[in-house]
Order: C-alpha cells, then structure tokens, then sequence
C-alpha cells in the first residue's frame, strides 16, 4: 500500500468523479453494510493491510462474541452482546488498533446508505491528502466519529475522532 496518493487519488481529489467512482469501486475499498458479518468486517481489513500486520480470532458464543485483535505486536481484546451492528463496532475497535500506522474513513456520500464505502490508507497517505486538499478531502470523507454519531447510530460506542 503506497504512502503517497497515486494518480487517480490525486484525479478524485482534484474534483474527477469517475476517479472517485473507481477509487470506490476497487478491490482495496472496505465496503460495509450495516447488516454484514462481523468476520466480513474484519476480513476485509486484514485484506487490505499489507504483510500480514493484521488479524483476529473470533468466537461466537451463545448471547456474546469474543474478539482478540492482533496488529504488528498489539493486542485487544473485546466482548460483543449479540446485536444489530456489531461489524461496525469491529471495524472501530480495529480502526483504534491500528491507528498509529492506518486510518479508516468513509465516504461521505455513502455515510445515510445501507451500504457504506470506508477506504483504509496510511496515516502518512491521509496527512498528505489533507495538507494538499484540505477542503476536498473534508468534502469527500468523513471519520468514524462523524459516521457513529450520525447515521450508524453508535453515539455511545466512545469512538475518538481520527480526522
């Protein structure tokens, strides 16, 4: 996964709505739906990540799931009720995990769809994305936060902002 915007991320950017499509419609664009699978989630992000840095061991028991979370040499771990949702909370528990070196953000015009697009890029990727177009990538993303508070309706999950 590159540091450095490429190309067509500099097109999206730049206003090309046919690059902001492809970027979406890429095999590397994390694309969730509100109703998915926990594991779909997750698999998702370990896809994405280079190396192997990132993975989870999942267990579902009667009323709850167990969720270990391994990046690089990191370790959480957390404990779900059985509920709507749950492949949001993974991906934001996973998104604090790795946020020292990723950054997981939505696209805004999918934020109020049953299906959401999130693009996962390196920290280094969106600091250069955001110093050189500030008001596009405002305009084009929003964090988790924004997401959990508005239309996944997770205000009390506790999630930091990462923008």
């Amino acid at each position: 996964m590159n540091e450095s915007l490429s190309s067509l991320e500099l097109r999206a950017f730049e206003g090309d709505i046919e690059a902001l499509d492809e970027i979406e419609d890429r095999d590397d664009t994390l694309v969730l739906d509100w109703r998915g699978l926990e594991i779909e989630s997750l698999e998702m992000i370990r896809d994405v990540i280079p190396g192997n840095r990132f993975s989870f061991r999942l267990t579902e028991n009667t009323d709850s799931l167990d969720l270990q979370l391994f990046f690089d040499s990191n370790t959480s771990t957390h404990k779900y009720k059985i509920e709507p949702r749950n492949n949001l909370r993974v991906i934001i528990d996973a998104a604090r995990l790795i946020s020292k070196d990723f950054e997981i953000r939505v696209f805004r015009e999918t934020l109020f769809d049953d299906t959401n697009s999130l693009l996962l890029r390196p920290v280094k990727w969106w600091c250069q994305a955001d110093g050189k177009y500030p008001k596009q990538s405002n305009e084009l993303f929003c964090g988790l936060l924004e997401a959990c508070n508005g239309s996944w309706s997770l205000a009390n999950y506790g999630v930091e902002s990462n923008s």
